[in-house]
């Protein structure tokens, strides 16, 4: 299956140059933190994500053709 992959800020560093998104191939089964593996990003790595709008956890699956938005964690006070 296939899944669209867009990281914003730092996480950008992840793509090709002058890409926004990028698109991995993954097994059926495979997780949020699957996705962000075959893209390069470390495990140590903090981020948040959502499919659909709806914020997913690293264990969430992932279905073919969801777009994965990637971002760093929001700080402030």
């Amino acid at each position: 299956m296939n899944v669209i992959i867009e990281p914003i800020g730092p996480l950008r560093r992840h793509l090709e140059e002058g890409h926004k998104s990028a698109t991995v191939t993954l097994p059926d089964g495979a997780t949020v933190t699957d996705a962000l593996s075959a893209l390069g990003v470390s495990e140590d790595a903090q981020w948040n994500a959502s499919i659909e709008g709806q914020l997913v956890y690293g264990d969430a699956e992932v279905s073919d053709g969801d777009h994965l938005l990637v971002f760093s964690p929001i700080e402030g006070g």
